[in-house]
């Protein structure tokens, strides 16, 4: 009886899945909600296919798979269908974390480097930089005990990260935590993101001005979100994007050193 399974996913011409940070939101956010009732439990996108850990039986993988490509077709505005899902087993303890540091690692296996934060992997919400992909924790402590907060930030080719203190980023930080390409509109995890920034802004003593103009609000707008208390942990996943922002450059379109 197979452990969990690896499912892989490729357009049938092998192009590109997604091109920059906001289509990797996407791809994350997409996953994330599939993911959630079929075991996902790490994922990783490199650049033309789909890496994903799901512990559960081979018809629901299956059905993950489905549901997965018919919904990136449509948020990423796919017109290329998906080739033929691959479906493996992964057998015991030990062909499980060699799959799950493989998942995590292919955007270096495959020498990519656009995506420097890991925004298109689960490394974000195993590191507390994403929110939506929380119930990620609880299913790697379980399934992987040995896995250790070190050995994710190594992904991230950083030893350490802590919350930042400078809030030029912070609309993008913000939006980074719930993986949406920016903070726009009034649904309720936009509110909840913009709550988030206000009170980590307030924290490192940002004023209501200041903070509106980060994030393009009203300074009313501040005020009325200020009513409700933000979550702490996405106060803090605020804070440790702006973190990773001070530690590594944000992704170049270019190639260009900087």
């Amino acid at each position: 009886m197979a452990v969990a399974y690896h499912v892989i996913q490729r357009l049938e011409d092998d192009r590109v899945l997604v091109r920059d940070t906001a289509q990797r939101r996407i791809y994350a956010d997409t996953i994330l909600r599939i993911g959630r009732d079929a075991g996902l439990f790490c994922f990783g996108l490199p650049d033309t296919h789909s890496h994903a850990g799901v512990e559960c039986d081979r018809s629901t993988a299956g059905r993950f798979a489905q549901r997965l490509a018919v919904a990136l077709r449509q948020n990423l505005g796919l017109v290329v269908p998906f080739g033929p899902v691959h479906i493996r087993e992964i057998r015991d303890q030990a062909h499980l974390s060699n799959a799950f540091s493989y998942i995590l690692a292919q955007a270096s296996h495959h020498g990519v480097d656009a995506d420097p934060w890991l925004e298109a992997t689960a490394v974000p919400d195993l590191l507390g930089l994403r929110v939506i992909g929380g119930y990620l924790r609880p299913r790697v402590r379980a399934l992987l005990p040995r896995v250790r907060r070190a050995d994710l930030l190594a992904r991230l080719s950083i030893a350490e990260l802590d919350a930042g203190p400078t809030l030029d980023d912070l609309s993008d930080a913000a939006a980074a935590t719930i993986a949406v390409p920016a903070l726009v509109g009034r649904a309720a995890t936009i509110v909840d993101a913009r709550r988030a920034a206000i009170a980590y802004a307030r924290g490192q003593g940002a004023d209501t001005a200041r903070i509106g103009q980060l994030l393009g609000i009203s300074a009313r707008a501040v005020r009325w979100l200020e009513r409700s208390r933000a979550r702490p942990d996405h106060v803090r996943a605020v804070g440790l994007q702006l973190g990773l922002r001070a530690r590594l450059r944000r992704p170049s379109p270019d190639f260009e050193v900087r």
